[in-house]
């Protein structure tokens, strides 16, 4: 947990922002950029949109000849 000093008002946030002053309690963090090599590759697919979903559907009820319904087993 961090220390929690005192709060400041918003004319004492802008103050520090405007001066270019360091806020306090506020902690920098580095940018960190992480090397090829830790990288991995996605193995899921991505979910479809709903109208790729749409599209499916009007595939299956080309091969079925009937409108599906909620709860039909697929």
């Amino acid at each position: 947990m961090m220390d929690e000093g005192p709060s400041l008002s918003y004319e004492e946030i802008v103050h520090h922002i405007v001066s270019d002053t360091p806020v306090p309690n506020v902690v920098e963090v580095p940018d960190v950029t992480l090397s090829e090599s830790m990288m991995t590759v996605s193995e899921m697919a991505p979910r479809p949109k709903p109208w790729e979903v749409a599209i499916e559907d009007q595939k299956m009820l080309k091969t079925k000849g009937r409108p599906s319904r909620w709860g039909d087993p697929i």
